[in-house]
């Protein structure tokens, strides 16, 4: 084993008994079929960069709550703003100051907003924005590409959904040559994070964006995974594309449920016709939701913070990189914005997942956090030190030496 300390899981096996029996999928926070189950730790509380189990167990975290945590963990910051903002009450039921003051801070980030909605659930925003496409356009095809897929379920029997991978420009171009008067829209995400880190083929999200153009479809963004680890102004900035509508997630609060659906104005203001509401209303985001969104974005807005977010990010890629070719392992690694991954190149064997689901658990084991769902998959946060980047850095020479000797096995 590569550990160099001792750990105990009694608690954690002790609880993780009463979740097979009693939890969906072993845990509220993740749906997945058992035949992709990865065991986790069960944890009891983080701060900063950390996590710890019910055993006392401290872990480096590079899951991040899937990439929602940004800042790091009980941010001092979020804290406050939650906490002030909950002493005057939770719901109030009509307009507020902090949902006001927090569409004034994304409409000035995000130059092709015209109008927002703010939801607690990302996924339900995305379907919302689906339905308005149908609405706008009069038309029933929907082409879903990349991470959009887990929610088109939802956008109603009226739809037909073609699933497309990320990066696929000959299915998309044969889609358009078809009935492409059918189609109302295109639902993408920029970078796509559902197995590894996909960003998007040069030129790709400018002929998206054109093929929508031509033929009358709407382009949206589904950002709740990566949005706002790619800058200020997301993947339009980064990528120099505008979106039709576009929808941020759960790190637009720390975590907290609260989400963004924007768009243009004329696309909005169907949201005030109930032919477009297909699924039932939910109650808005809470106030303390606002309140950490707000601080959130402040946070992000302070000057060089996503230069030094990214550095950490490319620090630990380039760490890992040079980790995994010293010890001869033939690994694939992508870096963009402050979320970095690898893929063993072994797949064709069929040992690619077992490998990566091997590496997952000696890192747990060693110390380091990373996702059950996309084990190599890491995200940075402002909290880590380059200390803690160096120090899993080190557990990951150890942990490749390791897989290294058991393929010469």
């Amino acid at each position: 084993m590569a550990t160099t300390e001792t750990r105990t899981y009694e608690k954690s096996e002790t609880l993780q008994k009463s979740a097979d029996a009693l939890l969906v999928s072993h845990s509220t926070s993740r749906i997945t079929d058992d035949s992709n189950f990865v065991r986790q730790p069960v944890l009891s509380k983080a701060k900063g960069a950390m996590v710890v189990d019910v055993d006392g167990n401290e872990y480096i975290d590079y899951a991040c709550a899937n990439g929602t945590v940004l800042l790091g963990h009980a941010d001092e910051r979020l804290v406050v703003a939650a906490n002030k903002s909950l002493s005057k009450g939770r719901f109030l039921g009509s307009p507020t100051e902090t949902e006001i003051r927090l569409a004034e801070l994304i409409s000035s980030r995000y130059s092709f907003v015209d109008l927002v909605q703010f939801r607690r659930n990302a996924r339900n925003a995305l379907v919302q924005a689906v339905r308005l496409a149908i609405g706008f356009t009069k038309r029933s095809r929907v082409l879903v590409i990349g991470d959009t897929c887990d929610a088109y379920g939802s956008y109603g029997a009226d739809v037909n959904v073609e699933s497309i991978e990320s990066n696929d420009i000959e299915t998309v171009q044969a889609a358009f040559a078809g009935d492409e008067s059918s189609i109302a829209a295109m639902v993408v995400a920029p970078v796509a994070t559902t197995t590894e880190l996909t960003p998007p083929a040069d030129g790709y999200l400018t002929l998206l964006r054109q093929l929508c153009n031509d033929q009358g479809a709407l382009l949206i963004f589904d950002e709740r995974s990566m949005g706002l680890r790619l800058g200020a102004g997301g993947a339009a900035n980064m990528f120099g594309v505008s979106p039709d509508m576009f929808v941020l997630g759960g790190a637009l609060g720390g975590g907290s449920p609260i989400a963004v659906l924007g768009g243009r104005r004329e696309l909005m203001n169907l949201l005030c016709k109930e032919s477009v509401l297909s699924f039932p209303k939910e109650l808005p985001p809470d106030q303390p939701s606002f309140a950490t969104a707000i601080a959130t974005l402040q946070a992000v807005g302070e000057p060089d913070f996503y230069t030094s977010l990214n550095e950490k990010a490319a620090r630990l890629n380039e760490g890992f990189k040079q980790a995994a070719a010293d010890a001869g392992l033939r690994t694939r690694h992508v870096q963009i914005g402050s979320a970095s991954a690898l893929r063993f190149l072994d797949e064709g064997s069929g040992k690619g997942n077992a490998t990566e689901n091997r590496f997952h658990s000696l890192l747990v084991e060693n110390g380091v956090m990373t996702s059950c769902e996309s084990p190599t998959l890491m995200f940075v946060m402002a909290a880590h030190t380059d200390d803690q980047i160096d120090k899993t850095i080190e557990i990951a020479k150890l942990i490749f030496a390791q897989l290294a000797a058991l393929d010469e096995n």
